[in-house]
């Protein structure tokens, strides 16, 4: 009876044990397809998310390509009024530009980027509100404006005046020379006499607030067309920058084009061999792209370079109609690193600005100078100086110094003559800008 008994008690642990197997197999088949659920939906959703991140991005490649076109050609509606797809490593985009309705000063810019692979498809829209007149390239300043938000120009007013002459745009200001005067007609700066120069109005076109939010530093991009209107047989022409007041003798930096007759003496201050340009640079009846800078009323060159042929400025010694002058100012703790290009004349020659800094040509530098010397250098391109910074460039919102201006020195007595067109600037820390999301 009692062996009886205690086969009955095996019997059960056996039962209950392979119960207890039962459940806990139940049990983990449970689990087992909860985790896989939850891991595959992580899966997909970390997927979905990934595919949907890389598809926008190729949709902003392809607002960035519109919008690199449109500032090379800007035409009505853009440059891709019918829908156009490109393909890429890693995708497509699909564009299409229009100008707004009701108002073409706007540009949109409509780029879906696709990204395929086996049978998930994932698109992503990207649209740009591109403001025409102050339209930039990606990652650069928007084209600086007036208060008033129009982009800085020579003519106030759109109707020439019954005199024939319109006002300058109060975006500048003048800098006093004997004997020199100005007008306006039909929308071009003209000058009479040898020299002149006129400066950005701080009044007008401000720049304390980007300073500020450059740090107190004061970094931009400068372009203006320039051609030599007076044949004179020399002459220095082009962008000021870092001006410290308004006197035609102020301090400052120039990027100019600059070329010296040698068999007609030149004896005013810019270009005489005692105070000028030709002291250091010795030109020889070519055209040179000169980086220099006026310290109490004396020029020293701080980096030439021959224009030569491959740079489409210049033919037979002389300087070609229109060819644009573009530096960028970057200043950082070192002082002012300066780069410089050119560009060949456009055609039309005037009436349009290109901030598409890769149809420009860098300046490469092929000499250095000091105050009494120049020496040959292997050619560079960026040049570095810390003479002039923009410490104390604003009190408050008070900007202290005119900053940015263009110079026409010359020595044939001119009347009427045009040496300046298309002047744009762009700067680091402006807030706002061309492009409207």
């Amino acid at each position: 009876m009692i062996e009886m008994d205690k086969q009955v008690r095996i019997k059960n642990q056996r039962g209950a044990i392979l119960i207890t197997l039962i459940v806990s197999l139940v049990l983990m088949a449970v689990l087992g397809s909860g985790m896989l659920y939850f891991s595959t939906t992580s899966s997909y959703g970390e997927l979905f998310a990934n595919r949907q991140e890389r598809a926008y991005y190729v949709g902003e490649s392809g607002a960035n390509y519109a919008l690199q076109k449109f500032i090379t050609t800007p035409v009505a509606n853009g440059p891709f009024p019918t829908l156009t797809t490109f393909t890429l490593s890693n995708g497509q985009f699909a564009v299409k530009t229009y100008d707004k309705p009701g108002d073409p000063t706007h540009l949109i810019i409509e780029s879906t980027g696709i990204v395929e692979s086996g049978w998930l498809t994932t698109r992503q829209l990207v649209t740009r509100n591109i403001v025409k007149a102050t339209a930039a390239p990606p990652g650069m300043p928007p084209t600086t404006t007036d208060t008033s938000g129009v982009p800085i120009g020579f003519d106030a007013n759109a109707t020439t005046q019954p005199d024939g002459t319109n006002l300058l745009d109060n975006s500048w200001t003048i800098v006093t020379i004997p004997q020199t005067s100005y007008s306006i007609v039909e929308g071009d700066l003209l000058f009479k006499g040898t020299e002149a120069a006129i400066n950005l109005n701080p009044a007008n076109v401000n720049l304390c607030e980007a300073w500020a939010s450059n740090g107190n530093l004061s970094s931009y991009f400068l372009q203006v067309k320039v051609q030599n209107s007076s044949n004179p047989q020399h002459f220095l022409v082009g962008l000021s920058f870092r001006v410290r007041n308004t006197t035609a003798t102020s301090d400052s930096y120039g990027f100019s084009f600059y070329r010296y007759d040698l068999a007609n003496k030149c004896n005013r201050d810019w270009c005489t061999n005692t105070y000028g340009i030709q002291r250091n640079l010795k030109a020889d009846n070519k055209v040179y792209a000169v980086l220099w800078k006026r310290v109490s009323n004396q020029y020293t060159v701080l980096a030439y370079a021959e224009m030569v042929s491959s740079y489409g400025v210049s033919s037979g010694g002389d300087l070609l109609a229109w060819p644009t002058l573009l530096i960028r100012v970057n200043e950082r703790s070192d002082g002012n690193h300066l780069k410089a290009y050119v560009k060949a004349p456009a055609v039309p020659a005037t009436g349009s600005i290109n901030w598409s800094i890769s149809s420009f040509k860098p300046v490469s530098w092929t000499a250095t100078c000091t105050l009494n010397s120049c020496t040959s250098v292997t050619p560079f391109t960026e040049v570095v100086d810390a003479t002039f910074s923009s410490s104390g460039f604003c009190t408050g919102t008070t900007q202290n110094r005119p900053e940015i201006g263009v110079h026409g020195f010359y020595d044939a007595d001119c009347n009427k003559c045009q040496f300046f067109d298309d002047f744009a600037t762009s700067v680091q820390g402006t807030s706002g800008g061309g492009i409207q999301y």
